[in-house]
This record gives C-alpha cells, sequence and structure tokens, in this order.
C-alpha cells in the first residue's frame, strides 16, 4: 500500500475559448494563467504480487475544476534472476469535476517497462492511449461534443528507502505535464 501527496505542473493556451468560457475565473479580472500547478492525493492497495489498484483525486483551489481517477496494474514481468526489467500494463478511468457546463471522462490504457538499481532507484518509459469524451451539458458555453485517442509517452524516476519514496514523472500527450511526488510505502 501506499499514500502519496503530489503536485502536477501542466501549461494551457489561457486566451482559448474553450478553456477560458468552461472553467471558473478566480476574480472578474484574472485570467485562469497559462502556468499551473495543484495537489493531487492518490492511493494505491496490492491485491497480489502482481495486481494493484489505484485512486486519485486532484483539485485547483483557486478554481472550479479537479479530477477524480481509478486504475489497476498487472505486472507481466517482475524484475529479478534472468529478468533484467519490470513491465506492466495498466488501465485507467479519469472524470473532470466540478464544471458545470461539460462532462469530460478518459479511458487510457499503457505499458511500462522499468528498472531498479540497488533497490532504491527506479527509472521507467511508458506509451499508451487515451479516449476522451467530452460532452457540453449547459447553453452557457458553445462547445462541441468530442471523442479523441490521444496517444501519450511516459517518463520517470522513483527513489525508495524504508518507507518513504520519492520521484518525478513527465508525460507526453494532448495535455504535457509534470509531477513530482512524496509517498509513504507499506
Amino acid at each position: 500500500m501506499s499514500l502519496a501527496v503530489e503536485r502536477i505542473y501542466f501549461s494551457v493556451d489561457q486566451r482559448s475559448a474553450a478553456w477560458n468560457d468552461t472553467f471558473a475565473h478566480p476574480d472578474a479580472f484574472h485570467e485562469l494563467g497559462a502556468d499551473l500547478n495543484f495537489p493531487k492525493l492518490s492511493l494505491r492497495l496490492g491485491l497480489a504480487d502482481d495486481l494493484d489498484v489505484g485512486a486519485f483525486y486532484a483539485q485547483n483551489p483557486k478554481a472550479n475544476y479537479g479530477w477524480l481517477g481509478l486504475d489497476a496494474k498487472y505486472a507481466i514481468l517482475q524484475q529479478g534472476e534472468g529478468v533484467p526489467v519490470s513491465l506492466a500494463l495498466r488501465a485507467a478511468y479519469t472524470k473532470t469535476l466540478y464544471v458545470a457546463d461539460m462532462n469530460m471522462h478518459a479511458l487510457g490504457a499503457d505499458a511500462t517497462v522499468g528498472r531498479t538499481f540497488w533497490n532504491v532507484l527506479t527509472p521507467y518509459l511508458g506509451a499508451g492511449l487515451d479516449a476522451v469524451f467530452v460532452r457540453e451539458t449547459s447553453h452557457v458555453v458553445d462547445l462541441k461534443s468530442e471523442s479523441l485517442v490521444v496517444p501519450h509517452l511516459t517518463a520517470g524516476l522513483e527513489a525508495r528507502y524504508w518507507h518513504v519514496a520519492v520521484g518525478a514523472e513527465a508525460q507526453l500527450g494532448a495535455l504535457p505535464s509534470l509531477q513530482a511526488k512524496v509517498s509513504a510505502v507499506f
């Protein structure tokens, strides 16, 4: 089991009508901003040696949006004698929260390969696809409903000692992002 506190960093086109007209502004004279960062809490539970499930919650405390996500990860290969790397498949679901004018859901799948050095340091790389479904839910905005399939690449590094893990991850996709995390691992 692990409990993590993370920080998400990403940039958007703050003058985009879809962005500015859908999400609430901190006040009437302040744009949402192009460079955003906010906290994320996540919990991961191991159900078996090769299967774990996770959930996360993130919210921008200065605006009206957040995310709730669930995932399951299955280890196809586990690093050990005669197996130089670990390989895992992951399926995920994410929903955008608190936005009254639209619903957005994403289904994702990816494969990640990693190698642990000295029982402490694990670099990893991954690739996958996200299917994103967006639907307008009010007449206040003029958004079109969309369904997209978007590829993504992930690179990260985690250092673990005793019951503490720290890590960083970069994701390149429709919305490139950086994340930093600190975890308690039991």
